[in-house]
């Protein structure tokens, strides 16, 4: 296998939550999420990943639990509830850390864009620029009412993400010039007021006359993240963000996702190599491959089984509790959305895979490609994927919080930076210097640029 000429980019992904994407695996030693109301849950996490010269802190966030009739398994077990506030833990992990990304999810349909604009300065500010926004629209298997306008189509969703994306940017780019700023001592001037500017916003959805309240931040706009697979997601992705998340896809759908990102991006003017692409992964590794195979085992004595099947419902937006435990799960192949292959592991004793082997697998590894093996199986399987798919990179899936990352820091960085193909040390600046290479500041042909002032 020939080695890439890229270095691979890795993100670690977590929530501020209780192993929620491993349901039963909190209660394994190696595993600190129960934790997480702790400051020193996330001190400590963010230092592991510093020390192994991970790029980013990747902190989903979703607003509701599943509306599903089985959802008290999920409660039980930890699934997406109880779930924290990702914002606040931020500044605590940038104290104790020099270079590592936070990209944190923040939902359009909820908050105010001027209240969300402040916040993600203030953050860029703590973090002396290392601060990146996951972009998401609500999702209707997630609604609860919360007193909120009610959830639209997918299309009505992206259009109203591009207002609240414009009103950002004339926030975060339009309202303070370069040189605002002047604290001068002697004069007692801080801020010109000739520098700053109102700005006029009319949409649907939202109508400004105000200034930024936040002086300019290291990257103004966060680094921009986005996950949408659909047409319409793909679109706001090509327009808008610098870094895709494909989830957890087959390899030919992952290279068709990120050829058809990548293209629609030059079609908008913008340098398709400076989206960055990302698929999600779970490596489960030790020094050799029976270690790593003892270990995937022993978690697997951990799983819950009735939260797994609660956090696969969630994932195939079907409720798995009104089947039989036993029932094969190719019989669900008319009822779910996504091909069933996806969801079938081949068995040694060619016995069918059931709703109950679903729900166990749920626990480890459930919506990621699962690695698991020795520091240079994972490698080659990582070199693998990129030559396959053209990705730049993979976000990290945890089976316990920090154990999985510690894992890798200790097995996996070392072996990727002997083939050359992962950074020795972190690139100087900002997170999106960092990331692309090109500076603090979005490049003049993205769209925020045009709300930019000189």
């Amino acid at each position: 296998m020939g080695l890439m000429a890229r270095e691979i980019l890795l993100n670690a992904f977590s929530n501020f939550g209780v192993a929620s994407y491993a349901p039963g695996l909190w209660r394994h030693p190696e595993d600190k999420s129960a934790n997480c109301t702790d400051i020193s849950y996330w001190v400590e996490l963010a230092e592991i990943l510093e020390r192994g010269g991970i790029d980013s802190l990747f902190l989903s966030d979703v607003l509701a639990a599943p509306n599903l009739e089985g959802r008290e398994a999920g409660l039980r077990s930890g699934v997406g509830v109880p779930a924290g506030d990702p914002f606040t833990v931020i500044p605590a992990m940038a104290a104790v850390t020099d270079n590592l990304g936070f990209v944190v999810t923040g939902n359009v349909g909820y908050e105010h864009p001027f209240l969300f604009a402040r916040r993600m300065s203030t953050l860029d500010h703590l973090t002396n620029g290392r601060i990146g926004w996951n972009i998401v629209t609500s999702s209707a298997f997630f609604t609860e009412d919360k007193g909120v306008a009610g959830e639209l189509g997918s299309a009505d969703r992206y259009q109203h993400a591009d207002e609240y994306a414009e009103v950002c940017y004339r926030l975060w780019e339009g309202s303070w010039a370069d040189d605002a700023v002047v604290r001068d001592h002697e004069s007692g001037v801080h801020t010109r007021t000739d520098r700053i500017f109102d700005i006029d916003h009319a949409s649907p959805h939202y109508q400004l006359h105000c200034l930024h309240q936040c002086a300019p931040s290291p990257q103004r706009t966060p680094v921009l993240f986005q996950a949408g697979v659909s047409a319409e997601g793909r679109g706001f992705a090509s327009r808008h963000a610098e870094a895709i998340l494909t989830g957890s896809l087959p390899r030919e759908l992952v290279a068709m996702h990120v050829a058809s990102v990548r293209q629609q991006a030059a079609e908008f003017g913008r340098d398709p190599r400076a989206v960055k692409c990302f698929a999600a992964v779970l490596i489960i590794t030790a020094a050799s491959d029976e270690l790593a195979q003892e270990k995937y085992q022993d978690y697997i004595r951990y799983a819950d089984a009735e939260g797994g099947r609660f956090f696969a419902s969630t994932v195939m937006a079907l409720d798995l509790t009104q089947f039989d435990w036993d029932m094969p799960v190719a019989e669900l192949r008319d009822k779910v959305e996504r091909p069933i292959e996806w969801f079938i592991r081949e068995k040694l004793d060619g016995s069918p895979w059931t709703i109950r082997d679903l729900a166990i697998t749920a626990s480890v590894g459930l919506g990621a490609e699962t690695i698991i093996g020795s520091p240079s199986t994972v490698a080659d399987e990582l070199q693998s994927w990129v030559d396959a798919t053209d990705l730049d990179g993979f976000n990290l899936i945890a089976v316990t919080t920090p154990g999985t990352y510690a894992d890798i820091v200790e097995h996996v960085i070392p072996e990727l930076r002997r083939r050359g193909v992962y950074k020795q040390d972190y690139t100087p600046g900002t997170y999106r210097n960092k990331l692309t290479g090109r500076g603090d500041r979005l490049p003049v042909e993205h769209p925020a640029a045009l709300y930019r002032v000189g």
